[in-house]
């Protein structure tokens, strides 16, 4: 495959390209660094509930929300994965992603006041990509799944995972950020906000 959708845009763009010919989102690392988008909304995975503070890069990331330099969401299934009470009253503190706007369902019909224009829904491709010899994929797997839509869906800059095996090896990275979707380790996203901004780690 040579063209690849952009998930922010729904524009179709070679698989070579540095940044999106229509809405100019990166699409490769070092774009971001002459970018007017900037990387600040990150969805965080279930496996990055840091319960014990025992990760010192989601450390970094909360204490960075704590300052405003980032915002920290989850997605709609976040919660309902999470198993033990000391992880799910953590969970509880990190923000929702904002509603979709939909038409005539109440409290998400006033676009900008607590709900926002929805990306493209991309749940059957990216299930493609994460899971491509799997036939019928079981409840993690399409845990995983929504936990990509939501983010897509609502907006978000960056999705963080600690579960490099369902999100980012066997080229799953690469071919999530040729369609927009960027898809980091809490090591990797740190690393490029500090080289990006030049924040104090």
């Amino acid at each position: 495959m040579n063209h690849f959708e952009c998930s922010r845009c729904g524009v179709l763009n070679h698989k070579t390209v540095v940044a999106c010919a229509s809405c100019d989102w990166p699409l490769q690392l070092d774009a971001w660094k002459s970018s007017r988008h900037q990387l600040r909304r990150l969805s965080l995975d279930t496996s990055c509930v840091n319960a014990k503070q025992a990760n010192p890069q989601i450390n970094l990331l909360e204490r960075w929300a704590v300052e405003g330099r980032v915002v920290l969401e989850r997605s709609n299934v976040f919660l309902q994965e999470l198993k033990g009470h000391s992880r799910q009253a953590k969970a509880a503190l990190i923000p929702p992603h904002p509603a979709v706007w939909k038409l005539g369902i109440p409290g998400q019909s006033e676009l900008g006041i607590t709900t926002m224009l929805g990306g493209a829904d991309v749940g059957d491709e990216v299930k493609t990509v994460m899971f491509p010899t799997t036939t019928t994929v079981n409840r993690n797997q399409m845990a995983d799944v929504d936990h990509i839509r939501d983010h897509v869906m609502t907006g978000s800059h960056a999705f963080v995972t600690l579960n490099v095996n369902d999100f980012t090896r066997h080229g799953k990275q690469a071919d999530l950020r040729r369609r927009g979707i960027w898809v980091f380790t809490p090591l990797e996203v740190t690393q490029l906000l500090v080289e990006l901004y030049s924040w104090d780690a």
